[in-house]
């Protein structure tokens, strides 16, 4: 028995079957993924070098020309351009469709590591093109006027970026403008020459005191503890107390009524960069007179040297790299990039609804999405969406026009229709 016959014969069981179909459609196009782009990965890679200083031409001769010398015999390059610029060497690599991106990408390092480079520039990085590197979303935050300098810097980093970058799918978010807080320390030339210290001398002893130390373990009642020294500054007035050297109290007594400074009778802590060692023996640059310490007795011991008596220690901002401002009003941009598994329309209504729940939280806060990938792709299915729908009509008319046949024409309009939705079953448990 033909197909034909037997649809006319049973018209329950064909109406059963195409409302399966249809059932099994919507499911499939509720499920569908909506993205940008397909899952390719383009057969491009880039070797990125930086050479702080350097002028865009000896960039090119010291650095690009070599590197691109040894790039150009990795197997299956189809194409090589470089771009050198003051301080940055760009090599960009095109291969063929279907090459190995992840192999061309180890053979290009080990081709490059033999390459000798200049002093001071830095060791080749090797990147490979993947859409998913790209921003999804843009988003720019300001707050109201009468909030403090650096406070928004710091409620990104403390709270927006955590949070977004908890949203599912969100790979990372990056913070673009802003103002950083930094603690600054101004040495005084004059007060450094009068106790004989040197600017690298009080910077080795900051560095070496910020720090925090394992100290071993505690086995007390069958219980191991941990042991940890914690230096770290806490505060400016801690930073400010730290001791940078000693010298005897004698000389702060001389130069307290006004006199010159005594160089030669300036200590240093034991066993810390300065004028005098732990014996007491002086080590003055430009001098070759060795003994004791003058003025080190016991009547008149050492005395320490804070940083504050050296320095000014005052909290600022850091030099901005880069400004951002919305609608002429300073602003923090955040660039979102999703996970490669991830698909573009879901984290961006997610990064939506979390920033809808942030300005509700946050008094003062403004959220404004400058670029949002997944805009532009839901307002290209809704076009998609809409001249479907009014080429069905179209045709519907035109087979009205046309057959003068109200019977036929249904027939017709319900089967195209019902091949489309049908379509999307192909599509089930296959959708990226």
């Amino acid at each position: 028995m033909s197909l034909p016959k037997t649809c006319i014969k049973r018209p329950i069981a064909v109406l059963m079957a195409m409302l399966v179909v249809i059932l099994l459609g919507v499911v499939s196009y509720s499920n569908l993924k909506l993205d940008l782009l397909p899952r390719i990965t383009p057969p491009v890679a880039a070797v990125i070098t930086t050479f702080k200083g350097a002028s865009a031409n000896e960039v090119t001769d010291l650095v690009t020309a070599p590197l691109e010398a040894a790039a150009v015999t990795v197997s299956g390059t189809k194409d090589i351009m470089s771009i050198s610029q003051e301080g940055v060497s760009i090599i960009v690599l095109t291969f063929d469709w279907g090459q190995n991106m992840s192999e061309a990408r180890s053979d290009i390092a080990q081709k490059i590591e033999l390459v000798p480079l200049p002093e001071g520039s830095s060791k080749p990085t090797v990147m490979k093109f993947d859409p998913t590197m790209l921003p999804v979303m843009q988003v720019s935050v300001s707050q109201s006027e009468n909030t403090e300098p650096g406070e928004l810097t710091s409620l990104t980093n403390s709270i927006l970026r955590p949070r977004l970058e908890g949203v599912e799918g969100v790979a990372s978010v990056d913070v673009l403008g802003g103002l950083t807080r930094q603690i600054e320390v101004r040495l005084d030339p004059a007060k450094l020459l009068e106790f004989g210290l040197t600017q690298d001398s009080v910077a080795g002893v900051i560095s070496a005191s910020n720090l925090n130390y394992p100290l071993g373990e505690l086995e007390q009642d069958d219980v191991v503890l941990g042991l940890r020294l914690e230096g770290k500054f806490k505060s400016i007035e801690d930073l400010e107390e730290l001791v940078v050297g000693y010298t005897p109290s004698a000389l702060l007594l001389l130069n307290g009524d006004n006199q010159p400074p005594v160089k030669s009778a300036t200590a240093a802590a034991p066993n810390m960069p300065g004028v005098y060692g732990a014996s007491g023996t002086q080590r003055i640059p430009g001098y070759s007179v060795s003994g004791p310490v003058p003025g080190m007795t016991e009547a008149n011991p050492l005395v320490p040297i804070r940083l504050k008596d050296v320095a000014e220690v005052r909290q600022d901002f850091a030099k901005a790299a880069s400004v951002t401002r919305i609608n002429g009003e300073p602003s923090v941009t955040l660039l979102i990039k999703k996970e490669g598994s991830a698909n573009t329309v879901t984290v961006a209504r997610a990064v939506r609804s979390e920033l809808n729940k942030l300005e509700s939280e946050l008094t003062g806060l403004n959220a404004a999405i400058s670029f949002d990938q997944a805009d532009f792709i839901e307002k290209t299915i809704s076009s998609v969406s809409n001249n479907l729908l009014l080429g069905a009509a179209l045709a519907i008319l035109v087979l009205i026009i046309f057959l003068k046949d109200i019977r036929t024409t249904i027939i017709i309009a319900v089967s195209i229709p019902f091949s489309v939705i049908a379509t999307f079953v192909c599509t089930l448990g296959n959708s990226p």
